[in-house]
């Protein structure tokens, strides 16, 4: 069954069974900020606790810029084949000739909304011409092996985080491009000027190049080491995005 999507704000929120519920493949459980109830997921019917954390749903709200009711994490995705399909708007940039013009489509990328699908299946046909990445499981998260800024690490997927992350590391000789609003999760915290980099990144030998934050509190949470990197939700910015938990592979289209 699908449901609608929108990616809003760098987040996946969709609507189902009356609830409109947040996409992150970084929380092992799923929950409702406040009440706990039942939802029905695909075929599969679950029963959700409430959020321990106070304020959560308000701070989780000014983030994605969208009323949420709560998450879905991997207890119930790793159940399903995930098949998110976005209507995208594209731009000509090649007629814009106004520079200032050409910053603003640019900057549409910090607060807009597409909109789309989502299904929680069973099966998954596949598709022609797209990226294959093999996903492992390490410390519990989801991962995959990428290049980023020429160096070779873990990047654990996440589709709930605020930004990307890496190690500074991994970003060691980079100019900073900006800064960037961050909402840390795990301790309810705002951080307003959060430094971010856009780095030359290689996943499943495809370049990109995708913007990265540091964070050490990310890092130190999570316990990892340098050689890694946090992988959120704009940086998989594709017009078709696919977990498949049991065959152990990410798609890209």
């Amino acid at each position: 069954m699908k449901y609608p999507l929108v990616f809003s704000n760098r987040h996946y929120v969709f609507e189902i069974d009356g609830k409109s519920m947040l996409l992150d493949t970084g929380s092992p459980s799923s929950f409702f900020f406040e009440n706990p109830g039942k939802i029905e997921v695909g075929n599969k019917s679950f029963q959700l606790k409430a959020s321990p954390i106070p304020g959560m749903k308000e701070n989780t709200e000014k983030l994605v810029d969208e009323k949420v009711d709560g998450i879905i994490g991997l207890d119930i995705i790793s159940l399903f084949t995930v098949v998110i399909e976005k209507d995208i708007c594209f731009f000509d940039i090649a007629e814009i000739a106004d520079e200032e013009q050409l910053k603003k489509i640019e900057n549409l990328r910090e607060y807009h909304k597409d909109h789309g699908t989502i299904e929680f299946t069973d099966k998954f046909e596949g598709m022609r011409d797209a990226i294959t990445v093999p996903l492992k499981t390490a410390r519990g998260i989801l991962s995959f092996d990428a290049e980023v800024n020429g160096r070779l690490v873990t990047a654990f997927l996440d589709t709930g985080a605020s930004n990307s992350y890496a190690a500074p590391s991994v970003l060691a000789g980079l100019e900073s491009s900006g800064t960037t609003e961050d909402y840390f999760a795990l301790q309810n915290e705002w951080d307003t000027s959060r430094v971010y980099y856009n780095v030359e990144t290689k996943i499943a030998g495809k370049d990109f190049k995708l913007r990265f934050c540091t964070n050490p509190r990310i890092q130190g949470a999570y316990n990892l080491p340098e050689d890694t990197a946090i992988m959120g939700a704009e940086e998989l910015y594709f017009d078709t995005l696919v977990i498949d938990i049991s065959g152990k592979k990410m798609i890209l289209v």
